[in-house]
């Protein structure tokens, strides 16, 4: 699982989209990462998880990107959900070593 780095991307501009291996997909349209429709939801985002995993040369600044902003659908190979998980899990291991 990917975890946060120090320094973040925090803007869209600062990716390198044009490295992105999700940019020119035949079969995958920049909406199926952030599906809304739950009947189709797992299996778009099922596949949109695997191209991230190909592995993508921009997957960690793409997580980082989605985890800094807070935003929902596939980043970096992850789900809202996933990346929700780890922040929990961050906030748990900071206030341990406080």
């Amino acid at each position: 699982m990917i975890s946060p780095a120090p320094t973040m991307v925090m803007s869209v501009r600062e990716l390198d989209l044009a490295k992105a291996l999700c940019r020119d997909v035949d079969d995958l349209e920049p909406d199926d990462f952030h599906v809304d429709d739950e009947s189709s939801k797992h299996r778009i985002t099922k596949k949109a998880i695997a191209l991230c995993k190909t592995p993508c040369p921009i997957i960690h600044d793409c997580f980082n990107y989605g985890y800094a902003n807070n935003l929902s659908g596939v980043y970096g190979g992850t789900t809202t959900t996933e990346r929700e998980t780890i922040r929990r899990r961050e906030r748990k291991r900071r206030a341990a070593a406080l």
